[in-house]
């Protein structure tokens, strides 16, 4: 079993989001999902590190 790092981004018309989910326990990396609902755009997004999840959203709130 291995530690994942999920990242969770939510786009809207008036406020877009984006945080740290908590780590996932799984054997392999979960695939990056994308739903769209009538209120919202939502990405998870998985890391192999906590470090990489971290700089994501560093990168990600710059572009927001």
């Amino acid at each position: 079993m291995a530690t994942f790092y999920k990242v969770v981004t939510r786009i809207t018309d008036r406020k877009n989001s984006i945080f740290y989910a908590g780590e996932v326990q799984a054997d392999q990396r979960p695939e990056n999902t994308w739903e769209e609902t009538r209120q919202a755009d939502i990405y998870e997004d998985y890391f192999e590190t906590y470090e990489e999840a971290q700089l994501f959203i560093r990168t990600q709130k710059k572009d927001m």
